[in-house]
């Protein structure tokens, strides 16, 4: 008894001196790092030294292993009584025998692997093992047994400290970063001090575009140029849609085939272990790892580190682009806010108009913005209300479609048309999908394009066209600040709008003021007719331009000024009811007459004639007339009148000014023409006067007389003059005097007749 008790205090001691606590240091690689990112470089496809189980205990304790690394190899075989102890998992003693070593094998339970073996051999002959020795095997074999699994406890938590440690550290990095770029180069110098990142991918997922961007990818240890991939059916897009990690050990293969609708794309690996970044239930992006020359290269605890690194990486590229949204919002609302001050300042819509569409496009990151205006008057189009036209576009392709006229039909297949006609926003994520959409060859970029509408006061004048060469490019964020953006252009537009129409009535007024003064101090016609030229063309286009003047008594039109593309020309006089022309209309009527187009066609409904001058070409009919009635009171004296070859080159403000002329107008030719009755009212005065005072001087019937009718034969203008008296029986007149002018004639007097 007293061997046992010195070989159990012998055991006693031996297994007291193994290391199973904390203060065992590792060896010096090994450790767990004490300071952040300064961590000793690890080469691309290792991973982090880790003990293995068996490797401190030497090669004498064998340790049968499922674990993916291959078990340590032993340095001898073992004898048949180990073979058959760890078959029937007892012990098993095997006597010497000649030529046969004896041999003692104890199994030893280890409950978190396959069982050990502890074997004892001695060359003696004829050695036996009795029950006492059999027993202190075994009590041996459990004690060490009880050892090895502690200090198995040991390393792993070791490693699981450091793994925590580095783990730890990667998240503070990443929450120091708020950019996504920043985030996964953290993930990518950090993930291979925990797996294997020989064939790394890190793939972020658009739902909207279903696209998965390879952000950072590794083959064979060497990084790849990112790319895009549409989502399809590989083991990525599994885990994005199941929102689970997929681990395939080995037979890769024939593993991922059982998995309907997946196809494994690219190079097959060997063993394959892929983790979702999950934010909430939403996959947002994956990480996978492969070998392709080791099944069984990753156990369930890498899968449990990649499931770790994939969800503090998810937190992290969720915050960051949290961040980037508030920053964006932030500054999209403070480039609102310059955009509506700036506008609000300009009080002239064409620089507004140019400013507000650069300022966008520069500020907000656009690949095109245009601004488009409703002609409302045809004064662009000679179609009013019926298109948009592009008033300003940012960049060489907008100065070329501004140059050129661009338009587009309100109502049309446009979504500036619809936008403009139907008041509401038009919005193509994926411009190329987009049906009711304008393809504009200047453009070829655009992937993304909204159509704001630009109202004010109720009103829809225009919209905006917002485009970007990136799919799904506006938030709902984005359309709601720059339509709220857009109203405020808007209303700076109608402001600047009516600002201008302030400072253009302000300046007719004072056209129309100093030429009534001008008029008032010219009695005489043809300067009448020049001034109102004048002063007309300094608000209206006049290069075709007449004035008509009609006497009522006589029914007689004349026409005392005429201009045909700035050429004074002469058009005859004529009655009034001898031609049914646009003229005679106006006088018939009493009520100015403005024509936009298609003047032959008006002239056949209103059973009116086209009147040309005696040089006009038939083939070149103008398309645009104007014109109006001189009113005095209520009879008509005129028509002072415009037109032109183009269609709809007048306007409703046109025809206003017209008519504010021809009433100075026809009171200028009516103080003229009561000028005239009184300047000759006078000479008719003054000849009376003279006629009374030469018959007064004569002495002689006959001569005074003869003074008379030739007095009042000159002032007539009559080539001849006589004094007739009606007998008194009134059978006969007698001559008394007569008055003659024409040349080989003679007075005579008395005569009967």
């Amino acid at each position: 008894m007293s061997k046992e008790k010195h070989l159990r205090d012998r055991l006693n001691e031996l297994f007291a001196d193994m290391p199973t606590d904390e203060t065992t240091p590792l060896p010096e690689d090994k450790r767990a790092p004490t300071e952040p990112p300064a961590a000793p470089a690890i080469e691309r496809g290792t991973v982090s030294p880790q003990p293995v189980f068996g490797e401190t205990f030497g090669a004498t304790i064998g340790v049968a292993t499922e674990d993916e690394r291959p078990p340590t190899p032993v340095t001898k075989p073992y004898s048949g009584a180990g073979k058959q102890s760890l078959k029937k998992q007892q012990v098993v003693s095997n006597p010497s025998a000649p030529g046969i070593e004896a041999a003692l094998a104890v199994p030893i339970p280890m409950p978190r692997q396959a069982t050990g073996l502890l074997e004892i051999i001695d060359p003696s002959p004829e050695r036996d093992w009795n029950d006492d020795e059999q027993r202190l095997v075994e009590e041996v074999a459990n004690q060490l047994a009880l050892a090895l699994e502690n200090a198995q406890l040991f390393q792993e938590s070791q490693t699981r400290n450091k793994e925590l440690a580095i783990l730890n550290e990667m998240q503070q990095q990443m929450a120091s970063v708020l950019d996504v770029e920043a985030v996964l180069e953290i993930v990518d110098r950090y993930a291979p001090k925990l797996v294997d990142t020989k064939n790394l991918s890190i793939a972020l997922y658009d739902e909207v575009l279903n696209q998965l961007d390879f952000r950072i990818q590794y083959h064979k240890g060497l990084r790849r140029q990112n790319h895009v991939r549409h989502a399809g059916n590989g083991l990525e897009e599994y885990i994005i849609n199941t929102g689970k990690t997929l681990f395939l050990p080995r037979n890769v293969q024939e593993t991922a085939a059982q998995i309907e609708g997946v196809e494994i794309i690219g190079e097959i690996a060997q063993s394959w272990l892929g983790a979702p970044m999950l934010v909430g239930n939403q996959s947002i992006g994956v990480i996978t790892i492969q070998n392709y020359t080791n099944p069984g290269a990753y156990s369930p605890h890498t899968a449990e580190l990649l499931e770790s690194i994939a969800a503090q990486t998810a937190v992290a590229i969720q915050n960051a682009r949290l961040y980037q949204q508030a920053q964006n919002r932030s500054q999209r609302l403070q480039t609102a806010a310059d955009i509506s001050r700036s506008a609000s300042g300009i009080l002239d819509p064409n620089p507004l108009i140019e400013q507000t569409v650069n300022l966008i496009h520069q500020r907000f990151n656009l690949y095109y913005v245009g601004l488009f205006l409703v002609d409302e008057e045809g004064t662009q189009t000679s179609e009013p209300g019926r298109w948009a036209v592009l008033r300003a576009g940012s960049g060489e392709a907008g100065r070329i479609q501004v140059a050129s006229g661009h338009k587009l039909e309100i109502g049309g297949t446009s979504m500036i048309g619809q936008c403009v006609a139907t008041g509401k926003p038009q919005i193509a994520q994926q411009a190329a999908a987009e049906e009711q959409r304008f393809i504009n060859p200047l453009l070829p970029e655009t992937r993304s394009e909204m159509a704001l509408p630009l109202i004010s006061r109720g009103k829809v004048i225009g919209a905006m066209t917002i485009q970007s060469d990136k799919p799904m490019a506006f938030s709902d964020d984005d359309i709601a600040i720059l339509q709220t953006m857009a109203d405020q252009v808007a209303n700076a537009l109608q402001n600047a709008s009516l600002f201008d129409q302030v400072q253009i009535r302000a300046e007719e007024l004072a056209v129309l003021n100093e030429m009534s003064r001008q008029l008032t101090a010219t009695p005489d016609t043809e300067a009448i007719c020049r001034n109102i030229h004048l002063f007309t063309s300094r608000l209206i286009d006049t290069a075709t331009f007449f004035i008509a003047l009609y006497n009522s008594k006589t029914d007689i039109l004349e026409f005392p000024f005429v201009l045909d593309e700035n050429r004074e020309i002469t058009i005859p006089s004529r009655k009034k009811g001898e031609r049914k022309g646009l003229t005679e209309y106006v006088i018939e009527t009493r009520k100015s007459l403005l024509l936009h187009e298609d003047i032959l066609g008006w002239l056949r409904a209103h059973d009116s004639e086209l009147i040309l001058t005696e040089d006009a070409d038939p083939s070149e009919v103008e398309q645009s007339w104007l014109g109006v009635p001189m009113m005095a009171g209520d009879d008509v004296i005129g028509v002072i009148a415009l037109q032109n070859k183009e269609p709809y080159h007048y306007n409703e403000q046109d025809r206003d000014l017209l008519l504010a002329i021809a009433t100075q107008s026809a009171i200028a030719f009516q103080n003229a023409e009561l000028f005239a009755e009184t300047q000759q009212h006078a000479k008719d005065v003054e000849l009376v006067n003279r006629i009374v005072a030469q018959v007064a001087a004569s002495l002689n019937l006959h001569d005074s007389l003869h003074i008379l009718i030739e007095e009042v034969s000159k002032a007539t203008g009559a080539a001849t003059g006589g004094l007739t008296l009606l007998n008194s029986e009134k059978t006969a007149l007698t001559l008394i005097t007569e008055y003659n002018r024409l040349p080989g004639t003679s007075e005579s007097t008395g005569l009967e007749f």
